[in-house]
């Protein structure tokens, strides 16, 4: 391959300028950017390549290039003039070279000695016991060092009384809740107060006010923005199954659980996106409550508990199905005996912002049928006249959970 490449030899060509069909004095560039050009389309290695231009086509350029560098080196040398014009190239670089390195010495020297002067002005100026201090850790680490203590302790200060501030509020809080104590009555009582009590009030009265005042707390507590748990919650929203309900929260990661047997164990399955405000729980919620209230579910008391977690999602904060892929609302039926009695779950919440990662979230709430007699009878007495059959009722499947003790790594997934 290097036989085929060697050039001709120059007495061959006539005329460099037509081989490589450029005019004489056309800029080198442009010759050395034709002669590519040329190659390529000549090269032997091509189909339509030609050997003998291919070669005739390299000895044009290699006499065009070397006339290039001829004019060039004679031009350098006539800008440096004639008297002081070296007579081969090998003096002209040592000799430029000389006197770069002669020039870039005498800058170096020239900015050393700059920098001593500054250092020496610099250390005129340093003066007692401080200036020596700081010369030693040249003022930077001390600085820094007391800039990280007054950061630390200013943020210890406002987390101190931050905390504070927020345990004092939550045990006003508290105190609001409770009630029953007595207001606070005055040392002396007149006479006209007197004869209001002298006599004990009626049945029916004593009543009414037992009413108003359980209306009043049930309002000022349900009005609230946000709850702390689902007890308290439960506590304000249900007061007469609060003794009888409990509610359960569970944690776990997506991948201790079937996705594929979601749809089929809960009747109810909703999708939300928490980045989309047109999506999210609080957009849906009318939705999903309009679902539990519409089905008929095998327990009257399903429905029930069951909106009051789907609501509690909403103002619980630590039970928000923002952060989770999957929020379970379950019930557990406590009717047959707390033994053998299984969750069921009653509706899914799957929130897209999650796809190969994330946690799921199991709501569980427990009652019994008769908890709410009202909502009992109605339902015994539309069996009996036949406007729902037992057939057309509703219950959740049980949800199979892999063992949460058991690591991921050691998982088959």
């Amino acid at each position: 391959m290097l036989r085929r490449c060697l050039p001709l030899r120059q007495n061959r060509i006539v005329n460099p300028h037509r081989v490589l069909g450029v005019e004489p004095g056309t800029p080198f560039e442009e010759v050395r950017t034709r002669f590519h050009f040329l190659t390529q389309k000549y090269h032997p290695d091509k189909p339509d390549g030609d050997e003998a231009k291919f070669r005739e086509i390299n000895a044009a350029y290699r006499v065009l290039r070397s006339q290039y560098r001829k004019s060039k080196e004679s031009a350098d040398n006539a800008a440096f003039g004639s008297k002081q014009t070296p007579r081969n190239s090998k003096e002209f670089w040592e000799e430029r070279n000389s006197t770069i390195r002669a020039e870039q010495e005498r800058v170096r020297r020239k900015q050393q000695e700059e920098r001593e002067n500054v250092d020496r002005q610099n250390a005129s100026k340093r003066k007692g016991r401080m200036g020596e201090m700081m010369a030693v850790f040249d003022g930077y680490e001390i600085l820094l060092s007391l800039l990280t203590v007054v950061i630390v302790l200013l943020y210890s200060i406002e987390r101190y009384y931050t905390v504070n501030h927020l345990l004092v509020a939550k045990n006003n809080r508290v105190k609001r809740m409770d009630e029953g104590l007595p207001p606070p009555m005055p040392m002396e009582v007149d006479e006209a107060t007197k004869d209001l009590f002298r006599d004990a009030p009626q049945r029916r009265e004593l009543a009414a006010d037992t009413q108003r005042i359980k209306q009043e707390s049930f309002h000022r507590r349900a009005t609230q923005r946000k709850f702390e748990d689902f007890r308290e919650y439960i506590f304000v929203m249900d007061p007469d199954g609060v003794a009888n309900r409990k509610v359960s929260t569970m944690r776990f990661s997506y991948q201790y659980l079937n996705e594929k047997e979601i749809p089929k164990k809960c009747p109810i399955t909703l999708e939300i996106n928490s980045d989309e405000k047109e999506q999210s729980y609080d957009a849906i919620e009318p939705k999903l409550l309009d679902k539990i209230a519409k089905t008929q579910w095998a327990s009257p008391d399903v429905g029930y508990a069951s909106t009051l977690v789907a609501k509690g999602l909403s103002r619980i904060p630590a039970n928000s199905t923002t952060p989770m892929k999957w929020t379970f609302i379950e019930y557990t039926d406590f009717e047959k005996g707390k033994k053998d009695a299984k969750p069921m779950c009653i509706a899914a919440i799957h929130n897209n912002r999650f796809e190969d990662v994330g946690m799921c979230q199991r709501v569980i709430i427990t009652g019994k049928p008769d908890l709410k007699p009202e909502l009992y009878q109605k339902r015994q007495e539309d069996l009996k006249s036949g406007k729902i059959s037992k057939k057309s009722l509703v219950s959740g499947g049980y949800l199979t959970v892999k063992e949460l003790s058991t690591p991921l790594k050691d998982m088959k997934l």
